[in-house]
């Protein structure tokens, strides 16, 4: 009970003070037995002591675990929508037209970069299969934030490759010369 049982409570003579008439013993314990914060730091100490003897089953490693799986999912999520916009910026393909929003006419000929997404969905695409329809519509990663975000850093990931090309081939070509 001294490791325990709540704060908030008052506490009895086996938790506040140590326990010194013995010959009182079996009248205390019996007394000590019936309060609810025995009762309440027993069982914070069986799971205390489960917690211990098998962490991996603990409340904190199920919910690592589950924060684990859904970081996997959402950077499985953000790769097939990256695709998207590497190929629109691959075939030179616009991504979204000037009135390309969630607010929008209804009857609206959606943007480019939607169309492809719906099109890799129907497509075999079961990342976005599982994610299109089931999630609300601000968490599909399609805003336009997200697209101009991600083609920023398309880009920057194309310009390093070109600068490392370069400079291999300079390095190369530097070597022939000598």
């Amino acid at each position: 009970c001294v490791l325990f049982a709540p704060e908030a409570v008052h506490r009895g003579v086996l938790v506040r003070t140590p326990f010194r008439r013995w010959t009182k013993v079996s009248d205390v314990c019996s007394g000590h037995d019936d309060r609810k914060y025995h009762t309440d730091a027993q069982v914070a100490f069986d799971a205390f002591k489960q917690n211990v003897a098998k962490p991996e089953e603990s409340a904190a490693s199920r919910l690592d675990e589950h924060r684990a799986q859904q970081v996997k999912k959402n950077r499985e999520i953000i790769k097939s929508v990256a695709k998207c916009v590497y190929i629109c910026g691959k075939q030179g393909i616009v991504l979204r037209g000037h009135r390309d929003d969630r607010t929008a006419d209804a009857n609206a000929n959606p943007s480019n970069f939607l169309e492809l997404l719906r099109f890799r969905a129907e497509s075999g695409d079961a990342t976005l299969q599982a994610h299109l329809p089931s999630t609300a519509g601000n968490a599909t990663y399609s805003s336009k934030t997200i697209q101009n975000e991600l083609a920023v850093i398309i880009g920057d990931q194309i310009r390093q490759n070109i600068v490392a090309g370069v400079k291999k081939a300079k390095s190369v070509l530097l070597h022939t010369v000598r």
